[in-house]
């Protein structure tokens, strides 16, 4: 699981940085690279404050509770299935930040930095995390029998909206 984190982690940088900046002109390479470090960054701190508790708490349908902000009540040594929480925090952490870059990539050279980072914000909260609760926390897709294909839901086809409705 921790070989599997740090794989995700280094597609997210220096991967999707690399990748999305080869294919914007050359004068929003460093843009490009920036906006994906820092919003590799803000996810981390949004995952470690909320969003790992409202994406994997118990609770309602959409989101979990707030039982584990800011990953307070975890037990060092507390397991998730066969292996330690921290370790699932982190990994699916990891596909935040990731599906975060895809999205940056779709947007780039069409929207602002600082609208980029308000963005991620909202997005992060509003369609991430609920997508995720509901397929993977134990929300209302996974108790009507929701099946996951390989990240279909949160980490497949949310991140291709935002690229369809910025406009160009």
């Amino acid at each position: 699981m921790m070989i599997c984190t740090a794989l995700v982690l280094f597609m997210t940088i220096p991967g999707i940085a690399l990748f999305y900046g080869g294919l914007i002109r050359g004068k929003n390479v460093l843009s490009m690279l920036t906006q994906v470090i820092v919003t590799f960054a803000l996810v981390c701190v949004l995952w470690v404050v909320y969003g790992y508790t409202l994406a994997f708490g118990t609770g309602g349908s959409f989101f979990g509770n707030f039982d584990w902000v800011l990953l307070k009540n975890i037990e060092l040594k507390a397991l998730m299935g066969s292996f330690y929480q921290y370790i699932h925090v982190a990994f699916q952490g990891s596909f935040a930040c990731i599906t975060v870059g895809l999205i940056v990539g779709a947007l780039a050279e069409r929207i602002r930095f600082s609208a980029v980072l308000i963005f991620v914000v909202v997005w992060m909260t509003l369609s991430y995390v609920p997508i995720a609760h509901m397929v993977w926390g134990g929300g209302l897709l996974a108790t009507h029998g929701a099946l996951d294909f390989a990240g279909v839901p949160s980490y497949i086809s949310t991140p291709r909206l935002p690229g369809w409705w910025v406009p160009t």
